[in-house]
């Protein structure tokens, strides 16, 4: 996907006297040091972005500027995230910026890179990433809540599953899934039997599955990134649902 998105790039005008012979600056952060699957996950994000700018640089780099990466461990911290972002738009702004997650980090450097009119990449979309008013200079990569949950729908109706129960973290992701889950269910004419938000630090989901079992749920549409999914998957077993 980097690669696509670098290339994307490459009719950038060399002529501007602003770039002069300088590179093409791109900042790629990612929480290296998290754990599970976070960090598989920016591990797998920096190796595509490295991919890209050599793939890149070795067809003449951005409109003949060679592309400078420079690789962040903000390990899924959004207040480090901010910190590492400032700092390199203080000493050497970036031109684009690469975002592996979570979407509680792309909440928190949008409005920086939208201030500071920086292009960005962005696999974990909030509830207004996509707002070109808002960030017309970051383009989401991963699909927005609202499509996740028109799917789940269709697998719930081709099952005839219709008493639907909804789980979700309480990042930013997590909380407008929440919502656009609950409004699909309910558009689609099935009952909502519930809507429970987990703390994403928490190590036991079993009060807010109990709820949605006690209020019948069929279904659970599931809202999970790396260890809270092992979690609820132990609670779930702990109820014995």
């Amino acid at each position: 996907v980097c690669a696509v998105a670098l290339a994307g790039c490459a009719s950038a005008n060399s002529d501007d006297a602003d770039n002069g012979d300088r590179p093409y600056r791109v900042l790629v952060t990612g929480g290296i040091s998290a754990q599970g699957e976070l960090a598989a996950n920016a591990q797998t994000s920096i190796l595509a972005a490295k991919a890209g700018a050599q793939v890149q640089n070795e067809a003449g780099g951005i409109g003949g500027r060679q592309i400078e990466l420079t690789i962040v461990d903000d390990g899924g911290d959004p207040t480090k995230a901010v910190t590492e972002l400032r700092k390199a738009v203080n000493e050497n702004k970036p031109d684009l910026y690469l975002n592996s997650g979570p979407s509680s980090v792309s909440a928190a450097v949008l409005p920086i890179l939208n201030q500071n009119d920086i292009l960005s990449f962005n696999i974990a979309p909030t509830e207004d990433s996509a707002d070109p008013e808002k960030f017309p200079l970051n383009f989401d990569l991963a699909l927005v809540a609202a499509d996740t949950a028109r799917g789940i729908i269709e697998e719930a109706q081709s099952q005839g599953l219709d008493d639907i129960g909804v789980l979700h973290g309480s990042t930013a992701y997590g909380v407008q899934f929440g919502t656009d889950m609950s409004a699909a269910v309910q558009d689609a004419g099935l009952k909502l039997a519930g809507n429970e938000e987990y703390d994403v630090t928490a190590l036991d989901m079993t009060a807010q599955l109990q709820s949605l079992k006690n209020a019948g749920a069929q279904a659970i549409a599931l809202d999970a990134y790396g260890a809270p999914l092992g979690y609820v998957l132990q609670s779930l077993k702990r109820l014995g649902w």
